[in-house]
């Protein structure tokens, strides 16, 4: 999977350049997640494509991210999500807990 990664104020973010499908294994995610942590960055913002869609994989991935940066008094952001991933954060109860942005200015400097 290619995502690419950069900083953005406290966050770092992970910007995942093909969309995000029922096949997709974002396991990467979980391991990129748990590399910066190491590193001292607790702040994460993913950016999905548009044509996104998360599944139970991908959504298990999102969870266990969560709770590793929240353990370590993080953030997690998504940036500029999809109608659809926003259905699916609230049918899970999830969009209270992550940080959703219209943009990435929106995650400060």
């Amino acid at each position: 999977m290619n995502i690419q990664t950069y900083s953005k104020g406290p966050f770092c973010v992970f910007r995942i350049a093909e969309d995000v499908g029922l096949a997709s294994d974002l396991t990467v995610l979980s391991r990129m997640a748990e590399k910066k942590i190491k590193e001292g960055t607790t702040c994460i913002a993913i950016a999905f494509t548009k044509n996104s869609y998360l599944y139970t994989r991908s959504i298990a991935t999102l969870l266990f991210c969560f709770e590793l940066i929240k353990e370590h008094g993080g953030k997690l952001a998504l940036i500029k999500p999809n109608k659809s991933i926003i259905d699916i954060l609230k049918i899970i109860d999830f969009q209270k807990f992550v940080m959703v942005c219209t943009d990435e200015e929106e995650l400060g400097s």
